[in-house]
């Protein structure tokens, strides 16, 4: 039987019905549902076929839950347990069989999604990884952190290829253009790069003026980066020449994480002020500002049908939104 919730509210105990692991939430809350998982959540990835949600902790655990394509009213949750520290980056392979996570135990870890088992274990170099993405045709596995490099893993034979070197601080965002023949890097010394990921070589740098690039992310269409960054938060470049963009996305704010809707045509970000926030890829301000985090959210994803958004934040909770109007 589903244990009973409380809630506390202006000093009012209120009793809340739990949906598949869900918690139904006040109306004063934007979201429309909410989870406790604990630790500081760094990380957050949805399944491709939207039946799962996996965090990352600061507990060296990676948190399977249910995700909204589910309709069971019983929560199942799985812990992928075998890092030794924080776990800060979080990807599914297209397919939906492997899920990869990297963290400060220096390594990448590859497991059975369906099972939790641990497939692989990888350590690209002798520093943390804070950052991690898989192709979209699911081959290769790029992975970034404290030793300024971008690493690039053949996931099938598990054997790594280049390493790509010449950012001056961390690496702390990484993504492969829609044919994943392009890798991007972001780093907190403030520049993007493009990579040929076949040769291994630098294409193109671009400064996101001097702010820290905390997350990179591409269009469907591949025709556009975006990245959230400090200062003025969200940012785009278009592709294939990493030119600026001609949008703006106004009164962002410090912005630790971006996602785009599987059309293209939304973006999501996650802020120092605990706000997530919806816009529309033509930019302007945002379309949407959704308030309910009660601390700073780090992570953002859609779920593959665009109509659902997962947050994570640094209290342990994930937070489900509506996309729509």
């Amino acid at each position: 039987m589903t244990p009973t919730r409380w809630l506390l509210a202006t000093a009012v105990v209120v009793p809340l019905a739990a949906v598949a692991g869900w918690l139904l939430l006040a109306p004063a809350d934007d979201s429309l549902a909410t989870q406790q998982r604990g630790g500081v959540l760094r990380a957050i990835a949805v399944s491709p076929d939207g039946g799962e949600v996996a965090t990352a902790n600061d507990l060296g655990m990676v948190d399977v839950g249910l995700g909204p394509a589910v309709r069971s009213f019983t929560p199942t949750r799985r812990l992928f347990d075998g890092h030794t520290g924080k776990v800060r980056g979080l990807a599914y392979t297209p397919d939906g069989k492997l899920l990869a996570s990297g963290g400060d135990d220096h390594t990448v870890r590859l497991w059975d999604a369906a099972t939790g088992a641990a497939v692989h274990t990888w350590q690209p170099s002798a520093k943390a990884v804070e950052c991690l993405t898989v192709s979209p045709d699911g081959v290769w596995l790029a992975a970034g952190g404290a030793d300024r490099a971008v690493h690039l893993l053949h996931v099938a034979d598990r054997k790594p290829s280049h390493t790509l070197k010449g950012h001056a601080k961390h690496v702390h965002a990484v993504a492969f253009g829609t044919d994943g023949k392009a890798v991007y890097s972001g780093s907190e010394d403030g520049a993007i790069r493009a990579w040929d990921r076949a040769a291994g070589t630098l294409v193109r740098e671009v400064s996101a003026g001097k702010h820290h690039v905390h997350a990179l992310a591409v269009s469907p269409d591949g025709r556009r980066l975006y990245a959230a960054t400090g200062g003025p938060g969200l940012q785009a470049w278009d592709l294939p020449g990493l030119t600026p963009a001609a949008v703006r996305f106004d009164g962002a704010g410090l912005a630790r994480a971006v996602a785009v809707s599987p059309d293209g045509r939304t973006l999501a970000t996650v802020h120092e002020d605990k706000r997530v926030r919806l816009w529309e890829a033509a930019g302007g301000p945002a379309a949407r500002v959704l308030r309910g985090h009660r601390a700073m959210p780090l992570g953002v994803a859609f779920a593959p049908d665009g109509r659902t958004v997962f947050s994570a934040a640094a209290d342990g909770t994930v937070k489900r939104w509506a996309a729509g109007q």
